[in-house]
């Protein structure tokens, strides 16, 4: 069984108006999508790298 690999889609300016709309100040809402941005992208890059790492070994290769 395979596994795919997906992207998350993050609209961030959606993300910024809801917090405003929440009451959140526009300067920290900025902030706390930035911050999310930040680590839903190096989740991703992590999730890939795993998912490359799987690869290589299930096709047999020993080292790098």
């Amino acid at each position: 069984m395979g596994t795919t690999a997906f992207a998350v889609p993050f609209d961030t300016l959606a993300f910024v108006k809801r917090l405003e709309t929440a009451g959140v100040p526009s300067p920290q809402a900025e902030a706390q999508v930035e911050m999310l941005s930040d680590l839903l992208q190096k989740v991703e890059a992590s999730r890939m790298q795993e998912l490359a790492a799987r690869r290589h070994t299930q096709s047999g290769h020993i080292g790098p």
